[in-house]
């Protein structure tokens, strides 16, 4: 019993001073963990570069510059990539092809990321600055092929370009001949007074061109009028007014000629062609007024356009730019018509006063 006292005080001192469990690290302590584990191992591949153990170099260096798992670092993806590559061409147990193939991997993933890339002078092997120049050199080569496959294609791209615009310049150069060749009508139109249409008598209706409507107005108020004026003379002739006021009757005509009814009859039968002379000339005004036509063609012809454009060229140019604008004071010789009373022997009527 005595002696089994000693090793549980021992047994108890031990669990007392035992250290607690260490916590979980943070994760951003495991990522700096991992670089400094992968910059640890690049520092003991350049230990054993240093050393001239090739081998040793690879076996760290291949599994870390993977292009499965690559270096987190750019920068020690680059000094990985560059002590392997140097490391495999200087392997003598690799076939040089082999080592060479590999060492062409590892440079071209430098370059791929740094076009202008290249080793630190006076550290690595001659092998590898002769390789760097090589592979710098091709890729060069290649983009200078490329270059030029370009340009091929830009030339062959511009002589197309440049055949296609010759034919459509030439298609524009036809249809503009064509264009100015084409025949288009030419109307002188004038301007027409719309004054000389108040005239009666069909003239405004000779005025607008309309013949056989300006002579049917013509001949129904010759008609019209001759008839009511042959019924007006003898009256004017035979009779006069009546001597007094108080008179029964308001025409004083001789009844030898014909019987007083008779007059009062050829009287009011005067009243109704004078009423329907005076209604044909409305009639015929308005008419005329309602087909009236501001402009009047005066010549058509055809001709080329481009003879017409030069005309027009030709007027410009000799009118030396726009003709100057008319005086709104200056009298203008235009006709006009107006109404205008007229009181002849036993009646009234109303008559139509021309005024330049």
């Amino acid at each position: 019993m005595r002696c089994c006292r000693p090793r549980l005080i021992v047994a108890a001192l031990a669990l007392a001073l035992a250290a607690p469990p260490a916590a979980a690290a943070p994760p951003g302590g495991r990522k700096g963990a991992a670089e400094n584990s992968q910059e640890d191992a690049i520092d003991k591949a350049i230990a054993a570069w240093a050393r001239g153990d090739w081998s040793r170099v690879r076996s760290i260096l291949e599994p870390l510059v993977g292009e499965d798992k690559p270096l987190s670092s750019p920068i020690l993806r680059e000094k990985g990539l560059r002590y392997l590559a140097d490391a495999t061409l200087q392997d003598d147990s690799l076939d040089l092809e082999l080592r060479t193939r590999y060492a062409t991997t590892y440079i071209e993933r430098l370059l791929e990321e740094d076009d202008a890339w290249r080793p630190p002078e006076a550290t690595h092997g001659p092998e590898l600055y002769r390789l760097v120049n090589d592979l710098r050199e091709r890729r060069e080569q290649a983009k200078y092929d490329l270059c030029l496959a370009e340009r091929a294609a830009c030339a062959a791209d511009f002589a197309s370009l440049e055949e296609r615009y010759a034919k459509e310049k030439a298609a524009h150069e036809a249809t503009k001949k064509l264009f100015e060749d084409q025949e288009v009508e030419v109307q002188a139109v004038v301007a027409r007074n719309r004054a000389v249409a108040l005239v009666p008598f069909g003239v405004g209706h000779f005025y607008n061109g309309n013949k056989a409507l300006g002579g049917t107005f013509l001949a129904a108020e010759l008609a019209i009028g001759a008839v009511g004026l042959g019924l007006l003379i003898p009256r004017v002739v035979y009779c006069k007014p009546p001597e007094s006021d108080d008179s029964s009757s308001d025409l004083d005509c001789p009844t030898d000629v014909q019987s007083q009814s008779a007059w009062v009859r050829q009287r009011n039968a005067e009243q109704f062609f004078g009423f329907a002379f005076l209604g044909a000339i409305v009639i015929d005004i308005v008419v005329s007024q309602i087909l009236f036509k501001p402009t009047r063609t005066v010549t058509t012809r055809r001709v080329p356009r481009k003879v017409l454009d030069a005309e027009r060229q030709q007027g410009e140019d000799e009118r030396g730019g726009k003709p100057p604008a008319r005086s709104r004071n200056k009298p203008r010789a235009t006709l006009r018509a107006r109404p205008t009373p007229a009181f002849i022997r036993g009646g009234a009527g109303m008559g139509f006063t021309l005024r330049f």
